[in-house]
């Protein structure tokens, strides 16, 4: 049995995620190949696809449209002047040439992870033979949607879309509506598994129009290293970032520019935990902010990008309490990460991380979406050191039950062999 993987590149949440599902997979002996667009590999396995005609993506629409470039895609004018704070808008629509033909070893399965620009729909599916099942690994929204990655609230995608709040000048045939128009027919009469990474995204998927005649919608959560990801020892961590011994440490991964993700929500409850009498320090990794207070009076460390999983399993042993703030969160990698490392998280109950942080038991999951709230829970763990360390534990026990890597393979397997003995 040969399987094929398509991710659009191989950085990002959603890559990492792709890249430890597959490589679980070979661990395994499958017999596979994973392909990508973007970015640059040397692994066995690891094969970069040559796209024939350059991809269509928002800002080479602003451009050309700037330069009086007409491109003859339908409903182009929806993605110039979108609302501001918005994330990426993905099109079933491209310029990718992207064919069944350019693959040189043709699988018995296609598996699809994060392809947003890397295959035009109408184009790439159509090349496929029918027989040939598709498994679809969900990492976000945008796989059921006209285009949205996450659809903030709207079900709009429920009845075909249109009137889209995430598009300039919407409608009932905007560009969402045709993107999934075009979704839809290249998927009809398709064996389509589907494959979802928390409970929350699989419920999304099933209320779906597209995925209504499904082969089968299913959950496999992510799985983490546990021998990389693992607890280390919090004083030898806290002198290694230069954090002084008798501090409380509140980590986090910040993303500044996407709302989603909450950082208005945290940056106020850090405001709350700054009035009080506890000596904090803000252990933080990603995106530096621009001109942005990150922590107001807390002292705070700014780690950068990390991408070593010694350096972050580092920061999350240092951490007290992790925090991921996300409004809307399909999963939560890093806060399975902070777990792996024993340190409780704190979450809003944003969706996915319901799946993994158990409240009073692995950290706390606050439903309200108020700062407020979220620094209270914050606060409790910081000043119940004991308990604290109890539900570390007990979340370090859970990523070893129900959160590993292999663990994660062998349920991909085991589909894979139910499709191909049908």
């Amino acid at each position: 049995m040969r399987v094929s993987h398509l991710n659009t590149m191989l950085s990002g949440g959603a890559a990492i995620a792709a890249r430890r599902i597959f490589d679980g997979l070979i661990d395994l002996g499958l017999d596979g190949r994973f392909h990508y667009m973007k970015g640059s590999s040397s692994r066995p396995h690891y094969e970069k696809v040559e796209v024939t005609q350059s991809i269509l993506t928002p800002r080479s629409l602003f451009e050309s449209t700037k330069k009086g470039v007409k491109i003859a895609i339908p409903g182009v004018k929806h993605l110039v002047n979108r609302p501001r704070g918005l994330e990426l808008f993905s099109p079933a629509t491209n310029l990718s040439r992207l064919t069944w033909d350019d693959f040189p070893s043709k699988p018995d399965v296609i598996h699809l992870h994060w392809i947003s620009s890397l295959f035009d729909y109408d184009t790439f599916l159509s090349s496929i033979p029918c027989d040939i099942p598709i498994v679809w690994t969900l990492h976000d929204m945008n796989a059921f949607t006209g285009g949205c990655h996450y659809s903030n609230g709207c079900t709009r995608f429920n009845l075909g879309c249109g009137f889209c709040p995430q598009l300039a000048h919407p409608g009932p045939t905007d560009l969402s509506n045709v993107s999934l128009a075009v979704k839809m027919k290249n998927l009809k009469n398709r064996e389509l598994h589907i494959v979802a990474d928390s409970f929350w995204l699989a419920d999304q998927a099933r209320e779906s129009s597209l995925f209504q005649s499904a082969a089968s919608i299913q959950t496999i959560h992510y799985g983490v290293e546990i021998d990389d990801f693992c607890p280390q020892d919090q004083a030898i961590s806290k002198r290694s970032l230069g954090i002084p011994p008798e501090a409380k440490v509140l980590a986090f991964g910040a993303e500044y520019k996407t709302p989603r993700k909450g950082w208005p929500q945290l940056a106020k409850a850090l405001e709350y935990i700054a009035d009080l009498e506890i000596n904090v320090v803000i252990l933080r990794f990603g995106p530096k902010p621009k001109g942005r207070d990150v922590g107001g009076k807390l002292k705070v460390i700014d780690c950068g990008y990390l991408s070593s999983r010694t350096d972050l399993a580092q920061v999350y042993s240092a951490a007290d309490v992790f925090v991921m703030p996300s409004i809307f969160e399909a999963f939560g990698q890093v806060a399975l990460e902070a777990m792996s490392c024993g340190t409780p998280v704190v979450s809003f109950d944003s969706g996915g991380p319901r799946d993994i942080v158990k409240n009073g038991q692995t950290g706390f999951l606050v439903k309200s979406m108020l700062p407020y709230v979220l620094a209270e829970k914050i606060i409790w763990l910081l000043r119940h050191q004991e308990e604290a360390a109890t539900m570390g534990k007990k979340a370090r026990a859970m990523v070893e039950k129900d959160f590993t890597l292999p663990g994660q393979a062998k349920k991909y397997l085991d589909l894979y062999h139910r499709i191909c003995s049908r």
